[in-house]
Parts: structure tokens; sequence; C-alpha cells
């Protein structure tokens, strides 16, 4: 008796921290994908800046404002990095091959938003990466 007492509370004490950690896990998600959306948007901004600047190039790259969009480039850059490396541990905790948390990740109600959002940060980061390999191919 005493021995299925203690199996009943050790099953109910897993239950729990399973529970907990769950929701955790389900909270992490929550701002890893405020924090994505958000490198989303920065990252899209830097493209387009990208773009912009290599046009200012081919027109006339000495005109101010080529100058300002180059200067603005500098700073995105270095806030996007910085965003990117605060956001990785967090995706890194998010794998989804990882036995347990792997199960914790398909039980959060956010997941398919989450793996959505993941697909367009994807895309945006390949995106970004080839504008700023060409942006720097100009020698900036």
């Amino acid at each position: 008796m005493k021995n299925m007492v203690i199996a009943i509370l050790a099953l109910m004490f897993a239950s729990t921290l399973a529970v907990g950690q769950t929701k955790n896990t389900c909270d992490l998600m929550s701002k890893a994908i405020v924090m994505q959306n958000q490198m989303i948007a920065t990252g899209t901004v830097l493209t387009v800046n990208y773009k912009s600047a290599m046009q200012w190039e081919a027109i006339n790259p000495s005109n101010p404002e080529a100058a300002a969009m180059r200067a603005k480039i500098d700073r995105e850059e270095i806030a996007f990095s910085t965003a990117l490396h605060n956001y990785l541990p967090i995706f890194k905790t998010l794998d989804p091959n990882i036995g347990d948390t792997g199960r914790q990740i398909v039980a959060c109600p956010r997941y398919h938003e989450f793996s959505e959002v993941i697909t367009e940060f994807t895309d945006m980061v390949l995106e970004r990466s080839k504008q700023a390999t060409r942006y720097h191919a100009l020698g900036y």
C-alpha cells in the first residue's frame, strides 16, 4: 500500500512538473514569436535599405542621401545582429528534435504560428543575407 501511494505521488509530481515545464516552454515560444516578428520587420526594412543604397550607388554615390542611407544601414546592421544574437539561445531551447522539449513544443497552443513564423523568418534572413552580400560587394 505504501509503495502504491509513493508511486501515485511520484506520478502526480511528474505530471505537475511536465505541465509546468510545458507552460514555461509555451511562454518561451510566445516570447520567441514576438522576437521573430520584430526581427522580420527589422530585417525587411534593412533589406529594402540595401536595395535603395545599391540604387543610389548606380545613380550618384556621393549624394548626401546616399551617404545617409549607408549610415542608416550601418546602424540597422548592428541592431539586427544584436537582436539575432539575443534570439539564438531561445531558438536553440525550442528545438523540436529534443525529446521532452519536442513534445512540450508540439503541445503549445501557438505551435503552428511558431512554425509559420520560423518559415517566414528563415526566408527573410536568406533574402537579407543575399542583399547584404551584394551591398558589401560594392565596398561598403
